[in-house]
């Protein structure tokens, strides 16, 4: 059999797939469990009726240039009102029917269906002060103690009361863990050095009314400076088997322990599948077809990780089946479409790694071989050896070396 060995040119075509308030809600319309940097008016005031038909309109104009006014008979839910503009020259609502007990509510409009939270209701003769946000709100892990999280804020009213929520970051309002404080700080306790953490605050300023949560915060996990991040990530599916796929890196310094998190393109570091690795390069099994992100990150200690690197991703499987081929090359003008694994191929393992345990300073290979056919005699062997700066999809311009001169175009489909 003839054997063919090439090195990569380094000439390639590719590309490397690697503060609002409101009262307390009494409609699903009015949650203000939404944090939103559009401002609610605190002040907000309907007259009385005026020739029965009629009421003026007044409210705080601080923030904005543009408000919603939504109305209704009293005890109406929001969304089933009239809904009316405003601009800061607006003053007055008409067309109303005598003898209706009308409700009033204002949001403020801050573009691109940005909005405010709502404040009221108001009824005609009343005037409403609503609940204000907190300001200046910071949220910092204690160099002392990177368990705990100190978090303050100033009062933007007469308010006496807050809340802190807070949990890993990305969790949904409403789901996290609250805190209650009659002081303007709070420090938050028990938490884990190696996660990442999103903090809200409000204002509670009766048993009905609070303003909106306000932030997130994100307070970042503890690096310690000395657990470097892994570099040059890249992850690919096995040739022959879609549901496994292999992904390596480079470590970022002498540890030994790695930490790989993967799930649904779009998951949340937590709640994906974690894999414990103890070589620079691993396989991921039991994959379905969708699409995967991937993340990594050295394990330093017992109790020190890295900052996670990611996501990588990996893209929805094309439903490549057992009998495709590894890649497909030109050899002396012959096209060969059906280039399968020779050696190694029998084993399960489409793709080898070799150097796996060099210096950082020294790559590591990438060896993929395949044969044009499976009669010893006649059969022409490649074998392509890809240092890990190169690990990437692409069609690659190739010279073989010693036994051939020719100029061979091969195409990588791994």
């Amino acid at each position: 059999m003839k054997n063919i060995f090439l090195f990569l040119q380094l000439s390639f075509a590719s590309v490397l797939i690697l503060t609002s308030c409101s009262k307390e809600p009494i409609d699903k319309e009015l949650s203000s469990d939404i944090p939103t940097s559009c401002i609610t008016p605190s002040i907000f005031a309907v007259s009385t009726l005026s020739n029965d038909n009629m009421v003026q309109i007044d409210w705080d104009k601080t923030f904005g240039d543009a408000w919603e006014i939504q109305y209704g008979a009293e005890g109406f839910s929001i969304g089933t009102g009239t809904i009316v503009d405003f601009t800061s020259t607006s003053s007055s609502i008409t067309g109303l029917t005598a003898g209706v007990n009308y409700e009033f509510y204002i949001r403020t409009k801050c573009g691109n269906n940005n909005f405010s939270a709502w404040l009221g209701p108001v009824s005609p003769g009343n005037e409403l002060t609503a609940c204000t946000s907190p300001t200046n709100f910071t949220a910092t892990r204690l160099l002392t103690d990177v368990t705990k999280v100190s978090v303050s804020w100033l009062a933007n009213g007469d308010e006496n009361s807050w809340q802190v929520q807070y949990g890993n970051t990305g969790f949904t309002i409403g789901n996290g863990t609250i805190l209650n404080s009659t002081t303007n700080n709070k420090v938050v306790s028990n938490l884990l050095e190696n996660a990442s953490y999103d903090f809200y605050v409000r204002s509670i300023c009766s048993s009905d009314q609070n303003s909106a949560w306000i932030g997130p915060i994100v307070v970042n996990a503890f690096v310690d400076p000395a657990c470097v991040a892994p570099t040059n990530i890249a992850v690919f599916r096995s040739a022959t088997n879609n549901s496994q796929a292999v992904i390596n890196w480079d470590a970022g310094g002498t540890e030994t322990s790695w930490e790989i998190q993967y799930g649904s393109a779009g998951f949340v570091i937590g709640a994906g599948i974690s894999v414990i690795a103890d070589f620079t390069s691993t396989s991921i099994t039991e994959l379905e077809m969708g699409s995967y992100d991937f993340y990594v990150r050295a394990i330093c200690s017992v109790s020190q990780n890295s900052i996670w690197v990611g996501p990588i991703n990996l893209a929805e499987a094309s439903g490549i089946g057992s009998n495709e081929a590894l890649m497909r090359a030109n050899i002396a003008g012959i096209q060969y479409d059906n280039m399968v694994p020779y050696v190694y191929g029998t084993t399960g393992i489409d793709v080898v790694v070799l150097n796996n345990a060099a210096p950082i300073a020294e790559p590591r290979y990438l060896w993929i071989q395949g044969v044009t056919t499976d009669n010893l005699l006649i059969s022409s062997e490649i074998s392509l050896y890809l240092p890990n700066s190169l690990w990437e999809n692409g069609d690659y311009a190739l010279f073989a070396l010693i036994t051939c001169r020719e100029q061979i175009s091969v195409k990588l489909n791994y």
